[in-house]
């Protein structure tokens, strides 16, 4: 773990207590959002999930389908720790809260193609790709990691198992047009053509939508769209035994395989693109060359994704970017560290974002950290310097001077 940082030392002031009847407000019913409520629940705590949409789980989390394994390097890096930790979370509370079935959980092991040779480890075992047991495994190329526990899941069925609970109650079609601080000390949510909504703690789990609010200016988010395609196992063909996992992952289902995902940055249009199932099918042919499939698709997924420059959440308090910007200006010019204050934040406000296409795997993680934080632990300090939703502010400081 590095060195803390002023930035990174992130106090809670305003600490929720289990037995306040007002509930959170969680503002998003993705993967981001039902895992905080949920966890938020577990603890007592009384939860109001606002979606914008028609339903739970639109946008990124909207996939039938969705891969979870463990991200590894070829180094024990901080990173890899952290998703480690993200993975051993997840597979402790879908077992915790009985959410295999709910979910489709199904742990047929990820065959992990790579180009260069890992080491050993404990997490995945090594082997020759053209020795596996999937179809026309002879025309797979180099070495395989294979993740045996790993496997895939319906990330919008969990969505919608993760929400049953007597402490969380869940509101469609309330879109979010601005929040603000109140009176009182807590913040107030318009709500497009509706009324005004007040709370003391605040979680944004909202993707990409949260773009354009004041108060999330620091949350430095891009959307990304991808777009998933399922395709019928030709008659007579060789089902997968495992995901594989290359140029692109091959999914098997049944009598089917889902493929994907494209990935177009900057890109907040969710519509269906047919070029992009073409794209899929190229990509199912350079993963697994050879395998047989009827080439038109039967039925298509796109959601965007909030995605970030390294790849990794924000998650914790809202940081307050006016006041970093003043207080962290001269961070260029060689003044010692520890004349700093801490980070300045929204007190109230916290986000879950840019979870991007890991975000089954991290975010129950992150919503246990954050919980756990928002009811007066510390546990986030281990990974702040990793996902401290100010770093990207920091970043542009230390290259610009302000």
């Amino acid at each position: 773990m590095p060195d803390s940082l002023p930035w990174d030392q992130i106090s809670n002031p305003k600490v929720l207590h289990s037995s306040v009847a007002a509930p959170v407000i969680v503002v998003g019913a993705g993967l981001a959002g039902c895992w905080i409520a949920r966890t938020l629940a577990d603890k007592g705590v009384n939860v109001l999930v606002l979606e914008a949409g028609t339903h739970v789980a639109r946008a990124g989390s909207s996939n039938p389908v969705g891969l979870f394994k463990p991200y590894v390097t070829r180094s024990n890096s901080y990173p890899m720790q952290f998703y480690l930790e993200a993975y051993r979370c997840l597979q402790q509370r879908l077992q915790q809260w009985n959410l295999h079935a709910a979910s489709n959980y199904t742990p047929c092991g990820v065959l992990q193609l790579v180009e260069h040779p890992y080491p050993q480890s404990t997490h995945y075992r090594i082997v020759a790709a053209s020795e596996t047991n999937q179809p026309l495994s002879k025309d797979l190329k180099g070495q395989a990691l294979l993740f045996d526990q790993a496997g895939w899941l319906n990330p919008a069925a969990l969505c919608r198992a993760l929400l049953q609970h007597k402490h969380i109650e869940v509101r469609c079609e309330q879109r979010i047009t601005d929040i603000s601080a109140a009176t009182d000390n807590q913040w107030k949510l318009s709500i497009e053509a509706t009324s005004e909504l007040t709370a003391k703690h605040v979680v944004l789990g909202t993707g990409a939508n949260h773009i354009g609010l004041d108060v999330t200016k620091a949350l430095n988010t891009i959307p990304a769209r991808g777009q998933l395609s399922r395709f019928s196992v030709a008659q007579g063909a060789s089902k997968l035994s495992n995901v594989v996992n290359g140029k692109s992952y091959v999914i098997p289902d049944g009598d089917s395989v889902v493929v994907g995902a494209t990935f177009e940055r900057g890109v907040n249009d969710a519509s269906l693109v047919e070029l992009d199932n073409a794209l899929n099918l190229q990509g199912l042919n350079d993963t697994v060359p050879g395998y047989e499939v009827n080439p038109r698709a039967i039925s298509s997924y796109s959601g965007v994704r909030a995605t970030t420059q390294d790849r990794l959440p924000m998650v914790g308090p809202v940081p307050d970017s006016d006041r970093c910007n003043d207080v962290y200006a001269d961070i260029r010019h060689g003044r010692q560290l520890d004349q700093y204050p801490p980070l300045p934040v929204h007190k109230g406000l916290y986000a879950i974002a840019g979870l991007g296409s890991r975000g089954i795997v991290t975010a129950p993680f992150v919503a246990s950290l954050l919980s756990d934080f928002m009811l007066g632990g510390q546990a986030i300090n281990e990974w702040t310097p990793l996902i401290n939703p100010a770093r990207f502010i920091i970043r542009q400081l230390k290259r610009s001077g302000g």
